[in-house]
């Protein structure tokens, strides 16, 4: 039906706490990622090709919206791609276990220990390489990690399983309402994503021309 976040009765106040405080977070970055992208250049439109690197958070903050705004509708890519790059670097690289993410979470630790973990020796020389290509009207984006991989296929879909989970939804959300395609492969350290840009380019047009209706 489209819910991401919800609550089954009945619930304690703890669980109401902690998934409303999950769904304020997405949103709230969400809605910073549409900030940053109405202020970035639309000439990235153009590129046909590309491979980036990234290491930290910042840096998967920034690739995600530069990479979104080359595709017709970078409002739509933006928070799949980001969940994507993110999972590459705390979950591949890093090693955080779904587990580890959700007390630290509780504890509000998450984002010191992602750090800690970036400066251990180990982990230094790993980056989450993401490989861009423009081609037969489709933007494709292969985003791999260094890490041993994982067992993707429990992730794919919504699962009321993950209804009272804090976490654990960014890569149904991606597949589900971000990408027209998204496949993992291999030992689950490769994803696919695919962006059909001339359909996506259509429903920006009608989109305006709604807008214009609208104004008039």
């Amino acid at each position: 039906a489209g819910a991401f976040f919800y609550l089954a009765k009945p619930f304690e106040q703890a669980m109401l706490i902690a998934i409303v405080s999950a769904a304020v977070r997405k949103g709230l970055k969400h809605r910073e990622f549409l900030n940053d992208i109405v202020r970035q250049t639309r000439s990235i439109q153009s590129m046909q090709s590309g491979m980036f690197r990234v290491r930290t958070i910042d840096e998967v903050h920034d690739l995600s919206i530069l990479l979104a705004n080359s595709c017709p509708d970078p409002e739509k890519i933006v928070m799949g791609l980001n969940d994507l790059l993110i999972n590459a670097v705390e979950h591949g690289n890093l090693g955080i276990t779904y587990d580890e993410k959700t007390s630290l979470q509780e504890t509000e630790q998450w984002a010191q220990e992602v750090q800690r973990r970036l400066s251990l020796s180990e982990n230094t020389h790993k980056y989450v390489e993401v490989n861009y290509e423009r081609r037969d009207g489709k933007i494709h984006m292969v985003i791999t990690d260094q890490g041993k991989g994982f067992d993707w296929k429990k992730y794919e879909e919504f699962s009321p399983e993950m209804a009272l989970a804090s976490h654990g939804r960014g890569i149904a959300m991606a597949k589900a309402l971000c990408f027209d395609h998204l496949e993992y492969q291999g030992i689950g350290n490769q994803v696919c994503c695919v962006v059909n840009a001339q359909a996506s380019a259509m429903l920006k047009g009608n989109r305006v021309k709604d807008s214009e209706r609208a104004c008039i």
